[in-house]
């Protein structure tokens, strides 16, 4: 039997990180979470911990709501010119382990 889909927005700044699901069409937020939802210290919400734990109540969350595949879109910084975040890699890890399928995009 085919579930349903979902789009997920991962944002990661130097300060924060930010994970929204959405609908196919974007118009629905279905759950959202971000870094400071997670741990209490500031300068640890961008981190890779943060990113990890959000990813995971993400995949909880959506899981409920018998959600079982996920486009994952990404935007955000990177350090050293690198192409994308550690928040937004670890994030998508935890997205794997939770056995939640998914398409990967990168968005600019």
């Amino acid at each position: 039997m085919m579930g349903h889909k979902a789009v997920v927005h991962i944002f990661t700044s130097h300060n924060n990180i930010l994970i929204t699901a959405t609908d196919l069409t974007g118009a629905e937020t279905i759950c959202k979470v971000s870094g400071g939802m997670i741990v209490s210290s500031g300068a640890d919400q961008s981190g890779q911990f943060a990113s990890t734990r959000a990813a995971e109540q993400i995949a909880e969350m959506l899981n409920d709501k018998d959600f079982d595949q996920v486009i994952v879109k990404y935007r955000g910084a990177g350090g050293n010119r690198s192409p994308s975040a550690p928040g937004a890699t670890s994030a998508i890890r935890a997205l794997t382990r939770a056995a939640v399928s998914y398409t990967h995009l990168r968005a600019h």
